[in-house]
């Protein structure tokens, strides 16, 4: 039975320390984008593989996952360029059984795709530890809570 939290289960026991680099000079490879990254994706990655390296988590295990959060930033973004090219809204056209026109304001119909590529976004670049989760990270200090009826008196 292992004396560390969580018994003989994978991932169980104390995390490594430190940035991937220091552990098994690999980090440094990964910073560069793989050759055959489409070059719509290439910006993202070169931005986000330092620090993604930094926090340890890109390494050679996780390359495939992080080509995807790469292909979904990609797909987001031109999502989000063809709703404002035309436009959040539209109008829709219809006509009764009596021969009546109605319009109707509707939403991009790639709205919801836009929203579901960004909660997908959103929750890989919180694998990578690329977002916020709400939390000082381990190590800063916090600051200091001011009083403001102490005396500034001095």
């Amino acid at each position: 039975m292992s004396s560390n939290w969580g018994g003989n289960r994978v991932g169980a026991g104390q995390k490594p320390q430190g940035p991937l680099a220091a552990i098994d000079g690999r980090g440094h490879e990964l910073a560069q984008p793989p050759e055959d990254l489409p070059e719509d994706q290439r910006a993202f990655w070169q931005e986000n593989a330092p620090k993604a390296i930094e926090k340890g988590t890109l390494t050679q295990h996780t390359v495939t996952a992080f080509r995807l959060l790469c292909e979904v930033n990609e797909e987001r973004r031109q999502t989000r360029d063809t709703i404002r090219a035309q436009g959040r809204t539209f109008i829709k056209v219809t006509v009764d059984g009596a021969g009546v026109e109605h319009q109707e304001l509707k939403a991009h119909p790639l709205t919801g795709a836009y929203g579901r590529l960004a909660k997908t976004e959103e929750a890989s670049m919180k694998a990578f530890a690329l977002a916020p989760f709400g939390k000082a990270e381990p190590g800063r200090a916090k600051a200091k809570a001011v009083n403001p009826f102490q005396s500034q008196v001095g």
